[in-house]
């Protein structure tokens, strides 16, 4: 998944991003990985 969130001109695109950081980092701390995914 390679989306280009800055190209986005969306009201709610900061939210998404924001909603989408926090499950996505969520999931790498439960799986132990440290990685910037």
């Amino acid at each position: 998944m390679s989306i280009d969130y800055t190209k986005l001109r969306d009201p709610n695109a900061e939210y998404t991003m924001r909603d989408l950081s926090a499950e996505t980092m969520q999931v790498t701390r439960e799986r132990g990985g440290g990685r910037d995914v």
